[in-house]
């Protein structure tokens, strides 16, 4: 418990009533041990002091990015972009369409290029199309 005299001045309201209210708790209630809170997620005392000397992988990674040289951290974020978005590296590494354009596929531009030119430039909004596609 936590006598009025310590806490005076350094708690805020909301915690000298959140202290108030565990001090309470224990007046009704046997504290509960550390054990006993570790062996309900299945760990023992030896297990919380060993998660206690291991860093997490996201503290080992920003620790061994601090000791790159800038050029490395450079190259290391577009890694690590391409890790987080494949699809994006995929479509940026994507070869260029260079097999020759088939008649066909020379009318639809042609007739495309038309249609826009018939309409002042203008394509249709991306709304109205989404509306036309049933995909509002």
């Amino acid at each position: 418990m936590v006598s009025s005299e310590e806490d005076t001045g350094t708690l805020s309201h909301a915690e000298h009533g959140a202290v108030t209210q565990a001090d309470e708790w224990l007046n009704h209630n046997r504290p509960i041990r550390h054990e006993e809170i570790l062996a309900e997620f299945g760990l023992t005392m030896a297990d919380w002091e060993r998660m206690g000397k291991n860093q997490l992988p996201r503290e080992q990674a920003h620790e061994l990015i601090d000791c790159l040289p800038e050029m490395q951290v450079s190259a290391l974020v577009g890694l690590l972009k391409s890790i987080a978005d494949p699809v994006a590296t995929a479509l940026r590494n994507a070869p260029i369409d260079d097999e020759p354009e088939t008649g066909d596929e020379k009318q639809s531009v042609a007739e495309a290029q038309d249609w826009l030119a018939r309409r002042g430039g203008k394509g249709i909004p991306h709304c109205e199309a989404m509306r036309r596609l049933g995909l509002e």
